[in-house]
């Protein structure tokens, strides 16, 4: 799959292209601050022990790591028929592998994201109650890891660390991008069988993402 340079726009109006793009420094601010204050307050307005809002705290993150990979395969890989839907699919994923090094659509932005949790939290508010702070607030520390890890595999020098997910997800954008799903972790891609072949770990694919 043929990946380009640079950017391109989504929308002619200069305001909603600007709400297309994010930066890291959004996602380490506003971000972690909804997942402290969901946690905080969780804390205090119940009396559920540290350990218990903790143990709620590590599901939300474990159940991070599901969600993510049943978010990137079932929703930015849905495969639409009508040009409507295929519109939609582009502006929320698409874009993102015609143009897999523009940093500035590595994250999700604010107003999606925040609309987003709201629905969520809202959700699992309903199934348990005040508990569902705590383990909403696992899940958005979560995500922040998948967005540290997203936005290092996509860029050069990448740390040693990460370099296995960096293969991983270069086999997704450029060989198979109906496999390898999990962008933090494999682990649901063993699970659910979507690892790629073996072979394509050996191809060096991260080097066409310049390092």
């Amino acid at each position: 799959m043929a990946a380009k340079a640079g950017t391109t726009n989504l929308f002619q109006n200069p305001i909603l292209e600007k709400l297309t793009r994010t930066s890291p420094a959004v996602a380490y601010t506003y971000y972690l601050a909804v997942a402290l204050f969901l946690f905080v307050v969780n804390f205090w307005i119940n009396d559920y022990t540290v350990a218990q809002l903790v143990g709620l705290f590590f599901i939300g993150l474990l159940y991070w790591t599901l969600f993510e990979y049943v978010f990137h395969r079932f929703v930015f890989h849905h495969v639409s028929e009508s040009e409507r839907g295929k519109k939609i699919a582009y502006t929320l994923h698409g874009v993102h592998h015609d143009y897999p090094l523009d940093k500035d659509r590595l994250i999700m932005p604010p107003l999606p994201w925040t609309i987003l949790v709201a629905v969520l939290l809202g959700i699992y508010y309903a199934i348990g109650g005040e508990l569902a702070l705590a383990f909403m607030a696992g899940k958005l520390i979560g995500y922040l890891g998948y967005i540290f890890v997203h936005f290092q595999v996509h860029v050069p020098n990448t740390p040693k660390l990460l370099k296995k997910q960096k293969i991983h997800h270069a086999i997704h954008h450029y060989q198979f991008d109906n496999k390898a799903f999990g962008v933090s972790s494999p682990l649901w891609d063993h699970i659910f069988m979507t690892m790629p072949p073996k072979e394509s770990f050996s191809l060096g694919l991260e080097k066409k993402e310049h390092g």
